[in-house]
Formats: structure tokens, C-alpha cells, sequence
């Protein structure tokens, strides 16, 4: 719950006054944003006064209510004059354009920032602007470099084809291949131009079309390759992904885009929001709660470096976050404090890939006293009538602190009355490791079973599966060629349909086992 430090258009965060007149400090309602990073620079199309504001954003300069450095579209901060001209844009915003909810967008904006352009979706002209915005030569109502969806500066045709659209929604560029993703919701598809400034040029036709099978089809569908309205793009510069908001769909579309993979009509490699291509599930009346499915999805960006999704649900007032399966996840511990990391909730993930279970491995950049431990939660789900909002109910939870890796190691186990024990062993090795592990009864009767656990491997198991038996009480022994880590828990019905934890008693390293096989443990 973050509070906002700075607010542009209003003279303090509290304030929601519409300002009177048109100046460098007004805003009136503002449909997109853009931020150059290598700049420091906010680029805001103030869709009502049909312009694009540019605040300098170097810290030490942001404060409330500060005037805007630069204004295009119109020739200064108190021009109004909406036209279909090189250095002008009429983003149709008054006609009600890109306000309601089944309405495109009127007002997108994308920075290249490599080569320092300004992609403007001109909306109530049907086209797309590119201006030059490098720090060196951007000015007040500066002339365009070229317009696509046009064949020149003062036309407005609208028409079904690689050069025409009608209503430009959201963009995005590919800065690696020099590409741009040209949303067309009403068209439903997505053109992708080559925008590298020596091919660029005023009216050239797109290269390709995500959702059609060719630049005069505009036939929406449900499937891997068809769409209904699309409404956001982002795009994974790491993996040349594009996350496209099928809106009328509920549900986001990946596709696979690099270069020598492109094709017109590419079929989807996955999709969030649904099960499957072919199925929708969310309708008029169902609940908004659910964190796989979404509601009225619109805008998004993906974070490239951290592999996450931000998808904004507008009906649905939230902004989802997806953090993608990746192997590794940077993050920064501030002295004295904690983080903590979470697996998807198995209970409410309905997606058709199986659960899997694993581990991970922190490596500090530098030496510290790090604490770390791993949680295991058993709940329910709580569905509240009047609210129509899910929670979760704990079971119970068991704490497993992180062992010292070790060769030998023995563990408490109880396979009793339906109770169970389960055993995890990681390999941290870059070889494989043989292991041998043999349990010894309270009766005496031992009993042997030998595996090998591959290089940054994990051997997680519960012992009535490893053994075979049931009605099991003893001490497992685990010895092994190589240290490993080592941690148990023991798994005890409740008698009400749930499953209680504890952890599993654990000694490290050798220990008599007719010492321990003699204990009673009482839990």
C-alpha cells in the first residue's frame, strides 16, 4: 500500500481539483504512459487536449504540480488545435474513444529507445505518429518523422489491409529487432511492422499479422491463433515473447515471436487466464476472485528481468502480477529485515500441467548472516457469500530450518494409521551421488533400498512409497557418497479429511541406530 510522492497535474497527491485552462501543468484525462529510462523522461498523452506532455523526471528535479518540458502535438502548452497534420494529433477522446469498456483505445504511447523515438497511436486520424525525441533535438509541436496507417500527414482513410486500419489500439517495440507491435481491437489482430530507420518509411505496409491469416481478414475466433478484441501488448525482450490481452476472451495470449519464427496467423505457445485454447470458463455472474482466471483484462507490461506479468483487470479494479517459472530470482535483503518467496497455491491452480514438487538454493553475493528456513502450509479454502471472496483457512504449518549438508543422517519415521513421513534429499554436487538407505523397526526387522540422485538433483519421497509397506515405526538411516541436505516431515490425518505436519526428529551425521530405534517420540 504504497502512497504516491509526486503527482503531475494536481498540486499535491491529495488533490482531484480539474484545473481551469490549458497550460504546461495541466492534465485532462491522461489514457497512456511511457518512460524512457535512458533519459529519465515521462511521456503522457493528455488524450482530452489532444497532446503528448514530457516531464524531465532526473531525481532531485520531481515535485508536484511541475510544468511539463516539452509538448507534442500542439505548437505550445495553451494551443488547442486537433488536425490531421505532421506535427498535430487528434486522439478522438471527446467523441469517446478509448473511455468505455468496450472501446479501443484512442491514445497509445512507446519509446525506442535505442534510437530515440516516440511512437504516438493517433486514434481519431487512424494511424500511428513516430517523432524523434532524442534530448539533443525534441521541441515544442516538432514535426513527425514518418505516420504508418497512412499513406501521408493529412489523410484519415479508414480500410482493412497491411497499410489501413480503423482505431490503432496499444503498442509496443521491439527495440533488439527494430519491430513494432501495432494493436487493431476492432479488427482484432495485431500488425508488426519493420521500424528500423533505415527501412521506415510514410504508409509501408506490416510485415506480418498475429490473429488473422492474412492483412484483409478480421474474423475474430476462439482458439491458439484467433482473438476477440484485443486490448494490450507487452513484450519479453529476453525471450522474444508477446503478451497479447485477448480481452474478449479474458485471457492473455503468448506468442512465440522471433524473427525466424514469424509467421502470419502464429499459433499461441500457452495462455493465463484459461485451462485451455478452446474453453472459457469466467461469464456474466461468475466470481472475480480467482487468482488463475481474469476479468476484464486490458493494459499490461512485462518486467523482463525479473520474468513477471502485470496485467490490469479494469471491470475487476486490480492489477494481477504473474511471476513466470524461471531457475534463478534476483533479489536485494536490506539489513535486519526478511523476504519471503512462496510456491503457487496448489489448491486454486487449475491449469492442466501436473504439481511438481523441488527446491531452491540461495547463493549470497556477498558473506552474511542469513537465516533460512522452509514453510509448509496445509489449507482450505473459505468462500465468503456477501463479499464473493475466496480466502484460505490454515490446517496446520510446519517449520524446516535449513540443515548443514551431511553424508549420513537418520530420521524418525511413523507410517501408522494412515500417517506418513516424507523424506527430501538434494543433491547441491555438479556429479551424482549414491545413496543407500535402510530402516530399522521397533521390531527389529531392517529393510534396504538403494538410489542415485543426479547432479543438482532432488530424491523426495515418502517412505510407505520408498519401502513398499505400511505400518512402518522406526529409524530411517541415509548414508550417503557425498553430502547432501537432508529434511523430513511427518504427515498425521486430523481424522477430519485433513493432513496435520510436523517435522520429522533428525540427527545429523552418525549416531547409534540402536540408540534411536528405541525412543518413543511423542507428537
Amino acid at each position: 500500500d504504497r502512497g504516491a510522492s509526486w503527482v503531475f497535474g494536481q498540486k499535491d497527491p491529495a488533490s482531484t481539483v480539474l484545473m481551469p485552462g490549458r497550460d504546461a501543468t495541466t492534465i485532462k484525462l491522461p489514457l497512456a504512459v511511457e518512460y524512457d529510462e535512458s533519459h529519465k523522461r515521462l511521456f503522457v498523452a493528455d488524450s482530452w487536449n489532444n497532446r503528448v506532455l514530457v516531464y524531465d523526471m532526473t531525481p532531485g528535479k520531481v515535485e508536484s504540480g511541475m510544468p511539463a518540458s516539452y509538448v507534442l502535438g500542439q505548437k505550445d502548452f495553451t494551443s488547442y488545435e486537433p488536425a490531421a497534420a505532421r506535427n498535430r494529433i487528434s486522439f478522438g477522446s471527446r467523441d469517446g474513444r478509448g473511455i468505455g469498456p468496450s472501446g479501443g483505445r484512442s491514445a497509445e504511447l512507446t519509446v525506442d529507445q535505442v534510437n530515440q523515438r516516440l511512437f504516438v497511436s493517433d486514434g481519431s486520424n487512424h494511424r500511428v505518429l513516430v517523432f524523434d525525441v532524442h534530448p539533443d533535438r525534441i521541441e515544442n509541436g516538432a514535426d513527425a518523422l514518418a505516420v504508418l496507417g497512412q499513406d501521408n500527414f493529412m489523410s484519415t482513410e479508414v480500410a482493412l489491409s497491411a497499410t489501413r486500419w480503423e482505431l490503432p489500439g496499444d503498442l509496443v517495440v521491439d527495440e533488439t529487432y527494430q519491430r513494432l507491435f501495432v494493436e487493431v481491437p476492432f479488427q482484432n489482430r495485431v500488425l508488426v511492422f519493420d521500424v528500423h530507420p533505415d527501412q521506415l518509411t510514410n504508409g509501408q505496409a506490416a510485415s506480418f499479422v498475429i490473429g488473422q491469416s492474412d492483412f484483409t481478414s478480421d474474423e475474430p475466433g476462439l482458439s491458439s491463433r484467433k482473438i476477440r478484441q484485443p486490448d494490450g501488448i507487452s513484450y519479453d525482450a529476453k525471450n522474444d515473447h508477446l503478451y497479447l490481452t485477448d480481452k474478449g476472451h479474458q485471457r492473455v495470449l503468448v506468442f512465440d515471436v522471433h524473427p525466424d519464427r514469424m509467421q502470419n496467423l502464429p499459433e499461441a505457445i500457452s495462455v493465463i487466464g484459461e485451462p485451455d485454447f478452446d474453453n472459457i470458463r469466467s461469464g456474466p455472474g461468475d466470481a472475480r476472485h480467482h487468482p488463475d482466471r481474469l476479468h476484464d483484462p486490458r493494459g499490461s507490461y512485462f518486467d523482463s528481468m525479473d520474468q513477471r506479468l502485470f496485467q490490469s483487470e479494469g471491470l475487476n479494479g486490480r492489477m494481477t502480477v504473474f511471476t513466470l517459472p524461471r531457475d534463478a530470482y534476483r533479489v536485494d535483503l536490506p539489513a535486519r529485515s526478511s523476504l519471503r518467496y512462496a510456491s503457487l497455491d496448489a489448491q486454486m491452480s487449475t491449469g492442466p500441467q501436473a504439481l511438481q514438487s523441488g527446491y531452491s538454493a540461495a547463493q549470497l553475493g556477498e558473506a552474511g548472516r542469513v537465516l533460512a528456513v522452509s514453510t509448509h502450509l496445509v489449507t482450505r479454502a473459505v468462500m465468503h457469500g456477501q463479499s464473493e471472496r475466496e480466502s484460505r483457512e490454515l490446517i496446520a504449518e510446519a517449520v524446516l530450518p535449513v540443515t548443514t549438508p551431511a553424508t549420513s543422517g537418520q530420521f524418525y519415521v511413523d507410517t501408522r494409521s494412515g500417517r506418513d513421513t516424507a523424506v527430501s534429499l538434494v543433491n547441491g554436487s555438479d556429479w551424482a551421488v549414491g545413496v543407500r538407505l535402510e530402516l530399522e523397526t521397533l521390531s527389529g526387522e531392517r529393510l534396504t533400498e538403494t538410489r542415485r540422485i543426479a547432479s543438482h538433483g532432488q530424491l523426495s519421497e515418502r517412505v510407505s512409497a520408498l519401502f513398499g509397506e505400511q505400518d512402518l515405526q522406526g529409524v530411517l538411516r541415509v548414508e550417503a557418497d557425498e553430502a547432501l541436505s537432508m529434511s523430513g516431515l511427518l504427515e498425521i490425518p486430523n481424522g477430519q479429511g485433513h493432513v496435520l505436519l510436523a517435522p520429522a526428529p533428525f540427527v545429523s551425521g552418525e549416531a547409534p541406530l540402536s540408540g534411536l530405534a528405541t525412543q518413543r517420540r511423542v507428537l
